[in-house]
């Protein structure tokens, strides 16, 4: 009965320490915020409301929201389901709203300040006919993702502080990492996209077209070109089968202020291999071993839920690595952290944070070793 014994202790340990004490911890109520807290990362998945336009509220219902300097202040929204970047800003305004951030039914973030440029909820690339209306039933915003063979989102990569998406257009496998640039006194947004064609043009929708905001490109093929159309600024590509490098520029000067803050492209395939660890540190807690002898057994598992990066640990999805002495959770605030040196003693746990930003990763799978988990 020992074996037997063994394994409903490292089964029911994780319930009792993991998933009823991260229920009971209670909420840890969020004011307003101005800038994105470091301790989320360099990204947070969220829907966002960006405000209302002549078509209604404008939403981004799969939103990323993404850090470009390190106060938080300066970010972008890039839109999972279209594709398209959503907004950017430098001064702050996020309001960090509804769930899981202060506990709220019903509401999300939302930005009311300044921004540096906001695009209407369409897709952010054109069909593969060349259509830029959007397909999508319901009220404006639109719910849900276009079609496969329009455009799919493929995740995302983090190198130190850099986010890379990956996505397709049509035929066409795109990367792209925004950032936030200052030279000589101007600044602004600078997006940095790789294209690898698949041989027919592309338009990429820009933003609106608003008085006192400028958009340009640096380094486009050949052939490609600005256009201005319903309110949208466009940039039109020539179709091709090479792999194109190129930016696009947002800010509040002219045109030609915002070429000189352009840099040379960098090489996004290279930061899609992975840099150093972002979460270093890690905790050691002491468990509790039941007393009791016997054959259903509740062991404890404690939580840090006092740690270095300041993050609620409301635990919802756990599983075990196949050594059967390390495991992976993931919270509702959007972290997946790893648990090592569960044996029979419990003297000596190990937490380490693995991943942040996440939209409410209540489920969790380890496969082959391999953590998967489903977040926005």
């Amino acid at each position: 009965m020992k074996s037997i014994q063994t394994t409903l202790r490292l089964t029911h340990k994780i319930l009792k320490g993991f998933f009823l004490t991260g229920i009971l911890s209670g909420f840890n109520f969020l004011s307003e915020l101005d800038a994105v807290p470091s301790k989320y990362g360099s990204w947070v998945g969220t829907a966002v409301n960006l405000g209302r336009d002549a078509k209604g509220d404008n939403v981004s219902y799969r939103g990323i929201v993404i850090r470009l300097n390190e106060s938080g202040n300066a970010c972008v929204v890039f839109d999972g389901d279209t594709m398209r970047m959503a907004a950017g800003w430098t001064k702050g305004g996020l309001k960090l709203d509804g769930l899981p951030f202060t506990g709220g039914h019903g509401r999300f973030p939302s930005h009311g300040s300044e921004k540096v440029f906001v695009t209407q909820a369409v897709p952010g690339w054109a069909s593969p006919k060349g259509e830029l209306a959007d397909p999508r039933e319901g009220k404006y915003s639109p719910l849900g993702p276009l079609s496969r063979d329009w455009a799919k989102f493929g995740g995302l990569y983090v190198h130190g502080t850099r986010v890379v998406l990956k996505y397709t257009v049509g035929g066409a496998k795109v990367l792209e990492s925004p950032s936030f640039v200052e030279k000589d006194g101007l600044s602004g947004i600078l997006r940095t996209i790789r294209i690898a064609g698949d041989g027919k043009d592309k338009t990429l929708v820009l933003s609106d077209d608003r008085d006192g905001e400028f958009v340009t490109t640096a380094h486009v093929p050949e052939g490609a070109r600005l256009e201005t159309k319903d309110g949208l600024n466009l940039l039109h590509l020539p179709g091709n089968k090479r792999v194109t490098t190129f930016q696009v520029l947002y800010g509040k000067g002219n045109e030609e202020d915002l070429k000189k803050i352009s840099t040379k492209p960098e090489d996004l395939l290279a930061l899609t291999k992975g840099g150093g660890a972002r979460w270093k540190e890690t905790v050691k807690t002491k468990g509790e071993v039941s007393k009791e002898d016997k054959a259903y057994v509740i062991d404890r598992l404690t939580v840090p839920y006092n740690n270095p990066y300041g993050v609620q640990m409301r635990i919802g999805g756990f599983d075990f690595f196949k050594d059967g002495k390390t495991a992976a959770v993931s919270t509702w605030d959007g972290d997946v952290w790893l648990v090592r040196n569960i044996d029979q003693k419990l003297e000596s746990l190990e937490w380490k944070r693995f991943a942040a930003g996440l939209h409410e990763p209540l489920g969790l799978k380890i496969v082959d070793d391999v953590i998967y988990t489903v977040a926005d």
